[in-house]
């Protein structure tokens, strides 16, 4: 029986993250009809996840890009209240996608 080519490590394609096109490509061998992944990060350094690359033919394509998570900048602001006073925070910091930061009250 014929079976289809597959896709080789390396094999890259263009995409874009957070409006940053750049390309990314899989680490390793993966079947025609199988997945495999990439870091978000490898398009767009501010965005964490996983990019899910889908292998048919040997045709390398993006299957799933929608669990890149953007990463809150340092100029990401906030209103917060404290003993009824409203205030506007702003993170000063990059902040990792599910972490937090500590900043001294105003």
């Amino acid at each position: 029986s014929c079976t289809p080519q597959g896709c080789n490590g390396g094999d890259e394609v263009g995409l874009s993250v957070g409006g940053t096109q750049g390309t990314t490509a899989i680490t390793d061998e993966i079947e025609s009809g199988s997945t495999g992944t990439a870091p978000c990060s490898s398009v767009n350094s501010l965005y964490a996840g996983t990019i899910t690359l889908s292998c048919y033919a040997g045709s390398l394509s993006v299957a799933d890009s929608s669990t890149c998570l953007a990463y809150c900048s340092q100029t990401a602001e906030m209103d917060i209240t404290l003993e009824g006073r409203t205030m506007e925070v702003t993170a000063n910091q990059i902040i990792m996608h599910g972490n937090t930061a500590i900043r001294s009250c105003p």
